[in-house]
C-alpha cells in the first residue's frame, strides 16, 4: 500500500547567498577580463610606442608632421596661389554642394562604421572636378594633339630628333597640308595667352600646398590632373619653339627654363605621389626638350646657363628620403588619431592596440630599411639603397593579410621599382648637365674637348658621378660620317658604365653637327 501523498507543497532549498554571489562573480570574470584587458593593453602598447618614438627622436629622426612641412610663403610669392593654379581648387556651387554631401556621408560612415586609419591615395581630383582655365591646356583630350602609336623611343637614347608631325592629328587634305611647324603654330595660337600666364606664374619664387594635418592622406592636390596634361602640351609647344629656328631661340630658352620651374613648383607638395610625378615629368617634359635644343644648337651660352641652373635645382635621393619621411609622419598621425578614437570604444574591432602595434612594427622596419644605413645604422642623408628597398618590400609581401599586418601593408609603399627608374632619370639629368657644358665649351672654343676634365671648373664645378656605382661617366667621341677628324664634326656619346639599376647602361647620344 502506497503512502498517502501530502498536499503540502515542497519548499525549494535556497543556495547560500555567498554561493550565488560567487556564481555571479565567476560568470562575470570573462566580461571583466575583456573590459580590463583592452585599456591595459592599450596603455602598455602606447607606452612602448612612446618610448620607441622618443628614442629615435633623440637621435635626430623626425616623426612629427609639422616639422616636415615647408613654411607658407606670402600669397604673391606662392605658385599655388597664382590665379591659374588657385582656380583648380575652386568649384561651381553645384559641385561644391554635391561634394559637401559626399563628405558628410563619408564622415558619418567614418565615425560609426569603419576607421580608415590611412589611405595613401591622395585626392588628386578627378574628371568630374572643376579644374579652372588650366584644364583648357589638355590639348590631347580636346583632339588638337594626338599621342603617337607606338610611342617613339627617347631622343637622347637614339640620337633621332623628335618629329612634331607624330603629335598632330591627320590633316583632312594631306596633299596640301601645311608643314608640321606651321600647323603646330596655328594649333597653339589660341592658347598662347594661357601659356604666357602659366610661364609667369612659374617665375614665382616658391610653391606651397596646404596639408590636412589631421588626415594628411585626404589633402587635396586638385591642380595635378590638369597640370600633368598641360605639361604634355607644353612639351610639344617647347619643341615647336626650338624647331622654329634662331628667331624663336630667346622664347624657346625662356619657356624651357620656366617649364623646368613649373615642373618643380607644380609638384612641390609633400609625399611620394608628387615626387614620382616630378621625376617622370622631368624626363619627358624637360630632358627631351633640352636634348632637342642641343641637337639644333639653338641657344647662347647665357641661355644655357639659365637652363643649367634650373636642372640643378632638381633633387632625387634627398627628395625621395623627404617624401618617405613625410609618408611615415602622415601614417603616424592618422594611426595615432585612430588610436585615440578607438580607445574610447573598448569593444571596437580591431582593438586600438592592434593598429598601434602594427605602427611600431612599421616604424621599426622603415627605420631600418628606409632611413638608416643597413650596415652601420647611421641615419641616411640621401635616398635608401636599392637592396634595402627590395628587402622590406619582400618582407611585407610575405605577410598574412590580417588586422595585425594592416598598417605594414598600407605603410610600406612599393618604392623599389620606382626608385630604380628615378635613379636612371637622375643619371640622364647628369648627362644633360654634361651635354650642356659640352655645348658651352663648343660655343667658347669652337669645338668639343678631348676629355670631360676640360669642362672643370669653367663649365662644370665637377663631373657628376653615376648615382648607383659612383663611377664617373665617359665621353666617347665617335667618328664623323664623312671620315674626317674635325672636332666640330665629331658626334659623341656619354655613358655610365657599371650600371646596376636593372635598366641598362644610361647613354646620352649626340649625333654629329653635320647631320643637324
Amino acid at each position: 500500500m502506497k503512502p498517502p501523498v501530502s498536499s503540502v507543497p515542497l519548499r525549494r532549498r535556497r543556495l547560500p547567498r555567498w554561493v550565488a554571489i560567487l556564481g555571479i562573480v565567476i560568470a562575470s570574470l570573462p566580461t571583466a577580463a575583456v573590459v580590463l584587458a583592452f585599456p591595459v593593453a592599450n596603455h602598455w602598447v602606447h607606452s612602448n610606442w612612446s618610448q620607441f618614438r622618443a628614442e629615435w627622436e633623440s637621435r635626430g629622426e623626425i616623426f612629427e608632421l609639422e616639422a616636415l612641412l615647408s613654411p607658407t610663403p606670402a600669397d604673391e610669392e606662392n605658385f599655388a596661389k597664382a590665379p591659374l593654379i588657385a582656380e583648380c581648387y575652386e568649384q561651381p556651387p553645384s559641385l561644391s554642394q554635391e561634394h559637401s554631401a559626399h563628405d558628410h556621408d563619408h564622415d558619418h560612415d567614418h565615425d560609426h562604421d569603419h576607421d580608415h586609419d590611412h589611405d595613401h591615395d591622395h585626392d588628386h581630383g578627378d574628371a568630374g572636378r572643376f579644374h579652372g582655365r588650366l584644364g583648357n591646356l589638355n590639348l590631347f583630350e580636346a583632339g588638337d594633339l594626338v599621342p603617337p602609336r607606338p610611342k617613339p623611343p627617347l631622343a637622347f637614347l637614339t640620337g633621332q630628333p623628335i618629329d612634331l608631325s607624330l603629335y598632330l592629328p591627320p590633316s583632312s587634305d594631306e596633299a596640301g597640308a601645311a608643314p608640321p611647324l606651321d600647323r603646330a603654330r596655328a594649333l597653339f595660337a589660341p592658347h598662347e595667352p594661357l601659356i604666357d600666364e602659366l610661364m609667369a606664374a612659374a617665375e614665382r619664387p616658391s610653391a606651397h600646398y596646404p596639408v590636412n594635418r589631421d588626415n594628411p592622406s585626404a589633402s587635396l592636390l586638385s591642380h595635378l590632373p590638369p597640370l600633368i596634361q598641360a605639361l604634355h602640351a607644353l612639351r610639344i609647344h617647347n619643341l615647336m619653339l626650338v624647331e622654329a629656328g634662331p628667331d624663336s631661340a630667346e622664347d624657346a630658352a625662356a619657356h624651357l627654363a620656366n617649364t623646368l620651374r613649373l615642373i618643380r613648383h607644380g609638384t612641390a607638395s609633400e609625399g611620394l605621389a608628387s615626387y614620382s610625378i616630378r621625376t617622370l615629368a622631368l624626363e619627358s617634359g624637360g630632358l627631351e626638350v633640352v636634348w632637342q635644343a642641343l641637337y639644333r644648337q639653338r641657344f647662347s651660352d647665357a641661355q644655357w646657363m639659365d637652363i643649367d641652373r634650373e636642372l640643378r635645382a632638381f633633387e632625387f635621393g634627398p627628395r625621395l628620403l623627404d617624401s618617405l619621411r613625410f609618408e611615415r609622419a602622415a601614417l603616424i598621425r592618422e594611426v595615432e588619431n585612430g588610436f585615440d578614437r578607438r580607445s574610447q570604444r573598448p569593444f571596437s574591432v580591431p582593438p586600438a592596440w592592434v593598429r598601434l602595434t602594427g605602427l611600431m612594427e612599421y616604424a621599426e622596419l622603415t627605420q631600418r630599411y628606409w632611413f638608416t644605413d643597413g650596415a652601420s645604422g647611421r641615419s641616411l642623408t640621401s635616398g635608401p639603397q636599392l637592396p634595402q628597398l627590395a628587402a622590406i618590400e619582400q618582407h611585407v609581401a610575405g605577410l598574412e593579410s590580417n588586422f595585425s599586418n594592416f598598417v605594414l601593408a598600407v605603410g610600406v609603399l612599393p618604392v623599389h621599382d620606382f626608385a630604380i627608374r628615378s635613379r636612371w632619370i637622375e643619371s640622364q639629368r647628369n648627362h644633360a648637365l654634361i651635354a650642356i657644358a659640352l655645348e658651352r665649351y663648343r660655343l667658347t672654343h669652337g669645338g668639343l674637348p678631348e676629355r670631360l676634365g676640360a669642362l672643370v671648373p669653367d663649365f662644370l664645378p665637377e663631373i657628376p658621378a653615376q648615382v648607383v656605382t659612383g663611377e664617373p661617366p665617359r665621353l666617347e667621341r665617335l667618328p664623323a660620317p664623312d671620315g674626317t677628324d674635325s672636332v666640330e664634326m665629331t658626334s659623341y656619346r656619354l655613358r655610365s658604365f657599371g650600371d646596376e639599376t636593372g635598366l641598362g647602361d644610361p647613354i646620352w647620344f649626340m649625333p654629329s653637327a653635320k647631320l643637324r
